[in-house]
């Protein structure tokens, strides 16, 4: 038989709650970055080349060291390697705009941001916008 009561309401409230506080910490869309990357046709030579055209609006700024990866293990000069670079300049202005409200300002952002001034690549912050040379 079912307890009923405010202590069993309580219980049915402490799980749902406990999930939803743990799932804040979790970076989804960093890890759905790094696994449609990893496995991408360019990295492991088979599968589908990862899709950078995505509305922008749903790619967030975590996705930046996943791109950088992204550069060094892709298939040189291919075009998906120009487009993940578009992309993570792109981004990283998104991210640099945001970290200059403190209004907008989180941990996880910021934990991002050093994250990318570790990059062994040129930091993309220093930079307001990039464009691969047009080919002749």
């Amino acid at each position: 038989m079912a307890e009923t009561g405010p202590l069993a309401h309580q219980r049915e409230c402490a799980l749902p709650s406990g999930s939803m506080y743990t799932c804040s910490f979790i970076d989804f869309d960093g890890m759905i970055a790094w696994y449609n990357v990893r496995h991408s046709q360019e990295v492991i030579g088979q599968g589908q080349a990862p899709d950078f055209e995505y509305p922008e609006a749903q790619i967030d700024p975590s996705a930046i060291p996943v791109l950088a990866w992204y550069k060094r293990h892709a298939v040189p000069n291919s075009t998906g390697v120009w487009q993940a670079m578009a992309l993570r300049a792109r981004l990283s202005e998104t991210l640099a705009t945001r970290m200059q409200d403190w209004h907008t300002w989180t941990g996880r952002d910021q934990h991002l941001l050093k994250t990318i001034r570790e990059l062994p690549a040129a930091n993309p912050l220093q930079f307001t916008s990039w464009v691969p040379e047009e080919r002749q």
